[in-house]
């Protein structure tokens, strides 16, 4: 008979890890539970669990479950191998399920026999890879696509999470142009996409918009004001540990491992909770750092369409908050790969200035300090934001499909990017400058008319009478013609 994932939590102290699993319709004659190492099993008929923890656990007779009949609510405490020793993340649900194999939508691996390159990683492997240099570089090369002797590429175009699909738009023509910016993005590799989207972006450039925009900063004074929720947790990064730091207290305070900079676990709803525990959790292939690094980039722009979207809904998502964010990301909206976080930065704003509902610079720029603030925080506020964009685009039928493309395995996968490499992002970004020059639309002019009008009017005058002179002498550059 089909086994029943509980709802859980997971606490610690010094002694015991404590889980708090929700279970009203456990049969309590089939209850059992399993410790081994790192690995705790339950089954309580219709229920099962298997968590994998981040430390050794041991079954030495101070194990201990009780069951709240009313509630429905089964604790059980399971003893720590090593007193005092504090497991890291167990807020990040999803990473203590045991992982799955082969549940990718398209396989892009052949398993061959002895071959490394196939070993999965754990996020320490991925720690001292990414970061075996001093200072990681957030630049990547850019190659030509190969191709053979005929002419003809030598593999489909793929895109989505780590390049992982291809032709998945085939059986959605109907649609795709409701998904995505562009009904030939298969055909495209990602350096037609891209020029692609700059022309798209060009063509679709409002002169008249951005000054009658420029013209009425009152419209938007709310949402330069307005003070997202992630600016109040900066002050939550005093309680830091690190991850092989000791601590104890009662099991009634929640006690977790920091690293500097990182904010508290307490920031995710029991909605996001929820969508945690229902991610599935899988291996990846091992990663090369270019991949890594294209990953992040992808996650950094989908990053400031969330931010935009949250400060122009005063953190109130609206029905148009699915297209919003898929039209201002170009990872979402054309499967774009970036190549530098300059790149991303200088993408995402002339979006933000091209095609939503508000587009004035000095909102772009709050976006930007936004996009800083959620990074500097840590991997667990990227999560959250992540969390909510899958939230969104799950409830738009066109847009679910970029979750299956993107944002599943971006919300799993930013749970094990290493907390070097996310700083290493944060200060990056924290040094970036960013100019209405480098943006490639003409702002600067369209400013300087927008106040001083009289001068657009003292060109239009010059050039009428230049028109009407020519006019006025019909025949002037023909006789000049016949002179010469």
């Amino acid at each position: 008979f089909a086994m029943i994932t509980p709802t859980f939590e997971v606490d610690q102290d010094g002694e015991f890890v404590k889980v708090t699993l929700h279970v009203p319709h456990m049969k309590i004659s089939s209850f059992e539970i399993y410790i081994e190492g790192d690995t705790f099993r339950l089954f309580a008929r219709p229920y099962f669990l298997r968590l994998v923890f981040p430390g050794e656990l041991v079954e030495d007779g101070r194990e201990k479950a009780s069951y709240d009949v009313s509630s429905g609510t089964l604790i059980v405490l399971l003893p720590k191998k090593i007193k005092d020793h504090m497991f890291p993340d167990l807020d990040l649900l999803t990473l203590l399920k045991a992982k799955t194999k082969n549940n990718a939508p398209v396989s892009l691996v052949e398993e061959v026999e002895g071959d490394s390159s196939m070993q999965t990683e754990t996020p320490e492997a991925n720690d001292a890879q990414m970061m075996d240099d001093e200072e990681f570089s957030w630049d990547i090369p850019q190659e030509l696509p190969q191709q053979d002797k005929s002419g003809e590429l030598l593999q489909k175009w793929r895109y989505g999470f780590n390049d992982q699909f291809s032709n998945y738009f085939d059986g959605l023509q109907e649609e795709i142009e409701e998904i995505v910016e562009s009904r030939d993005l298969d055909k495209l590799d990602s350096n037609g996409r891209n020029s692609a989207r700059i022309m798209h972006e060009n063509l679709n450039f409002n002169e008249e918009y951005y000054i009658a925009e420029f013209l009425d900063p009152d419209q938007i004074a709310p949402f330069l004001s307005f003070r997202p929720y992630f600016y109040d947790l900066t002050s939550n990064t005093d309680s830091t540990f690190s991850s092989s730091s000791s601590s104890s207290s009662s099991l009634g305070e929640q006690v977790v491992n920091f690293e500097p900079n990182f904010v508290s676990t307490n920031i995710f709803t029991e909605e996001e909770k929820e969508m945690l525990r229902k991610l599935p959790n899988k291996s990846y292939p091992a990663m090369s750092k270019t991949e890594k690094t294209q990953i992040m980039l992808g996650i950094l722009d989908v990053l400031f369409a969330f931010a935009y979207d949250l400060r122009t809904t005063l953190n109130d998502p609206t029905v148009e908050s699915s297209w919003t964010i898929s039209k201002l990301s170009s990872t979402l909206s054309w499967l774009h790969h970036f190549n530098g976080i300059q790149e991303v930065v200088e993408a995402s704003i002339r979006r933000q200035l091209t095609f939503p509902l508000y587009r004035r610079w000095d909102l772009c720029i709050k976006v930007v300090e936004d996009v800083k603030t959620i990074v500097k925080l840590g991997k667990r506020m990227i999560l959250k934001a992540l969390l909510n964009v899958r939230r969104t685009l799950e409830g738009n039928e066109f847009k679910r499909h970029l979750n299956r493309l993107y944002l599943d395995d971006y919300c799993l996968w930013i749970q094990t990017a290493p907390s070097k490499f996310i700083r290493s992002l944060a200060d990056q970004l924290q040094g970036l400058v960013v100019t209405k020059e480098s943006i490639d639309l003409p702002l600067a002019i369209l400013e300087h008319f927008a106040l001083h009008p009289e001068e657009l009017e003292n060109d239009d005058e010059e050039g009428g009478d230049e028109e009407n002179d020519e006019m006025s002498n019909p025949n002037s550059s023909n006789v000049n013609d016949q002179e010469s």
